[in-house]
Order: C-alpha cells, then sequence, then structure tokens
C-alpha cells in the first residue's frame, strides 16, 4: 500500500498533479484546493495517500494533511460514494463545513455539490451523524489513542466521555490497550 509520497511535480492535470518519483512519474489525484495551493512544476510535494483498486481502475488519490486523507476513506466507506464523489465533496466544501453540515442533518448544503443528488445527500448525512464526533476527536487525540477512542465510541460513550476516560488512565505504567479499555469503562461506570 502506498501511504505517502513525496516528490517534485512534473505537471498539472485538471484534477491532480503528476509527480516525478525519480525514475518514476505518478499521477496523483488532488482535491481543488490543493491542486491550487501546489502545483507549479519542479516544486516538491508530499502527499498522503490513498491508492485505490477496482477491477479495471488503479487510482492514487493525495492530500496535504491526515485528516483529508481520513475524511476521504471515510466518505469512501458511504454507500453509494466512490472516490470521484469523495473528492468532489472535499474540493467543494471545508472539512471544518462538511462536519457543520452533517452534524446539523442538512443534505441541501451537499446537494449543491456535483455529482451528489438528494439520495446520496441523505445517505452521507445517515451514515456519517454519528462518525462526526469520531473523527473530530481522531484529529485531537494522539494517534495511540484515536483506536481506544473510537473502541468506547462504538460501545455507546460519546467522544468527549471517552476522551475524558481515557485520559484518566495512568500514563506512568505500559499498560495493553484492553486494560486502557478496561480502566477506561471502570471510570466510565463511577462517572
Amino acid at each position: 500500500m502506498i501511504t505517502r509520497l513525496r516528490g517534485n511535480v512534473e505537471g498539472r492535470t485538471p484534477d491532480g498533479l503528476n509527480v516525478s518519483l525519480g525514475p518514476i512519474s505518478v499521477r496523483v489525484h488532488v482535491p481543488a484546493p490543493t491542486l491550487m495551493q501546489l502545483g507549479s512544476p519542479g516544486e516538491q510535494v508530499e502527499l498522503f495517500t490513498h491508492l485505490y483498486i477496482r477491477d479495471d481502475t488503479w487510482a492514487l488519490y493525495g492530500f496535504t494533511t491526515e485528516e483529508q486523507l481520513r475524511w476521504f476513506e471515510t466518505l469512501l466507506g458511504v454507500t453509494g460514494v466512490g472516490p470521484k464523489a469523495a473528492l468532489a465533496i472535499l474540493s467543494a466544501v471545508s472539512i471544518e463545513a462538511l462536519q457543520k453540515t452533517i452534524a446539523a442533518g442538512d443534505v441541501a448544503p451537499l446537494t449543491r455539490i456535483p455529482g451528489i443528488g438528494r439520495k446520496t445527500a441523505g445517505r452521507l448525512v445517515l451514515e456519517l451523524h454519528g462518525k462526526v464526533d469520531v473523527l473530530r476527536v481522531a484529529a485531537a487525540t494522539p494517534v495511540e489513542d484515536a483506536d481506544l477512542v473510537a473502541a468506547l465510541v462504538s460501545l455507546g460513550y460519546s467522544a468527549g466521555e471517552a476522551r475524558s476516560a481515557l485520559s484518566a488512565v495512568p500514563k506512568d505504567t505500559p499498560l495493553s490497550d484492553e486494560e486502557k479499555i478496561v480502566l477506561a469503562l471502570r471510570s466510565l461506570a463511577k462517572g
């Protein structure tokens, strides 16, 4: 799996960059804001990537931040949303605006995005409504605790409760993830 690349921009396409990685050049599809921000020939770029493989398609998608990559992959998990639609969403709205739209349950702003109809917008709001807090917390949580927060959220706790319970777990002793979850659950049971 290609998770990140660093190279020099050779050229631009309408939806991406051609990046030279030494003797190899790759086409990387990127959101519109990234394309506007990067892309001068010869400029060095570093992108977090997602390799999309289907029967007849191999495509590389690149993002300037891990948060954008997480959102892209989350959008791909929604029924009926492929990489082109996910990229269109991230090109049309900021992550913060997307989070607010989904949290509010408002499909109207999503239907203004090319390629996103009312049905898909409704599915996005429905399927991602509970994940918005998890993704927000994941961005603000150290990487090693993000999975633990997600595990507690899947058990029915809010992201804030999960983060608070995990902050009460002693940091000075080495604990397995399972032990951290048990201690966090005990803390939640007391509260």
